[in-house]
């Protein structure tokens, strides 16, 4: 076999003239035809009559490469060279306007799902509150960072009554666009029973949203962690219920923060929700810190995660701070710990302080 890059030199019995043996090369060298041999002992076994010229190309079916064999005839004509290279160049372009139609419609297709995905991460926005509603004796900031174009965290505030704030915070299991719709239904499912319950306290709602929900979600194979609490500012008293959420840290302000664990179930795994109502005072100095495990279970480049002792160890150190600072010092303490890119999940921050 002989390789076109290597030094040509035709033999003694080849009488084409060396120009046109080495226009043949370049030109197929340009196509990625790797491999050229020449048979005479195949030719000078022909018949006379069967001696014609011959120049063939032999591709692969991607056309990246081809073996070039030529017979060893003197006579080898130009019209059979350039007949047999513009085969190829046709069947190359052919490929090629295919190839150009099926990217087209691969990118119309990328640009109508792209369209798709940004109508519902602008319905979501609208439907989250814009901020917490003023509640006398309560500093309130929330902050959601979503790690693609949709996300599964959802939170609501709600006045019952004037001095009474219901909150919601929750995180569907999953990503994409599945957790965002079921994002949706949950938080509307909430917060109409606040509507429609005759006392809507926070282990009533996760009850009524886990009989409502539970069909679907089961369907789908998914659960949404979700805390609920109910704060009065004439008493300072919060009740709250945990449907399977973490993190959620309390500090009292005389001392180091501390965790609120669940008692129950997320919604849609059982057929019944467990939670009871708990309660605790926010004095004035008092945070509550509810947050999505987007935070706790973010990564840095050695793949260690945040996790609850750094989070505890930031409400300690910001105990004194505004509930916005907080907020700010947290989110500034993932952006340095997390690597470059590398959020795969929701991070939603809600932090409650008495005032």
């Amino acid at each position: 076999m002989f390789h076109p890059n290597a030094f040509f030199s035709p033999p003694r019995w080849f009488e084409t003239p060396r120009a046109l043996i080495q226009n043949c090369i370049d030109a197929l060298h340009s196509w990625q035809i790797t491999h050229i041999s020449f048979q005479p002992a195949q030719y000078n076994a022909l018949p006379p009559e069967a001696q014609p010229a011959l120049l063939h190309a032999q591709s692969t079916q991607k056309r990246t490469r081809a073996d070039l064999t030529l017979l060893d005839d003197p006579a080898v004509q130009l019209e059979s060279d350039v007949s047999t290279l513009k085969h190829e160049l046709q069947l190359m372009q052919a490929e090629l306007t295919q190839s150009k139609k099926l990217l087209f419609q691969a990118n119309a297709e990328r640009q109508k799902f792209s369209s798709a995905l940004a109508l519902a991460r602008d319905l979501q926005d609208n439907l989250q509150p814009a901020g917490a509603p003023k509640v006398s004796g309560l500093d309130v900031c929330v902050r959601s960072k979503p790690a693609h174009e949709v996300t599964g965290d959802f939170y609501d505030f709600r006045l019952h009554g004037p001095n009474e704030l219901v909150f919601t915070l929750g995180d569907i299991s999953g990503k994409g666009m599945a957790a965002g719709l079921l994002m949706t239904m949950a938080r509307k499912v909430l917060r109409t029973s606040l509507n429609v319950l005759a006392r809507p306290t926070p282990d009533a709602m996760l009850d009524y949203a886990n009989r409502d929900l539970y069909e679907e979600f089961t369907s789908t194979n998914a659960f949404a962690t979700t805390f609920v609490g109910q704060f009065a500012s004439e008493r300072r008293m919060l009740q709250y219920a945990n449907a399977g959420h973490s993190p959620v840290i309390f500090r009292r302000n005389a001392e180091r923060a501390q965790l609120l664990l669940a008692d129950s179930a997320p919604i849609g795994v059982l057929p019944e929700n467990q939670s009871v109502v708990r309660q605790i005072y926010l004095l004035p100095g008092d945070t509550l810190v509810v947050g999505s495990d987007g935070i706790t279970d973010a990564r840095n480049e050695d793949g260690e995660m945040f996790g609850l002792g750094r989070l505890l160890q930031l409400v300690d150190a910001h105990v004194n701070q505004s509930a916005s600072e907080i907020v700010d010092a947290i989110f500034q303490a993932l952006a340095a710990f997390e690597a470059e890119g590398a959020q795969d999940d929701d991070q939603t921050l809600m932090v409650l302080k008495g005032v």
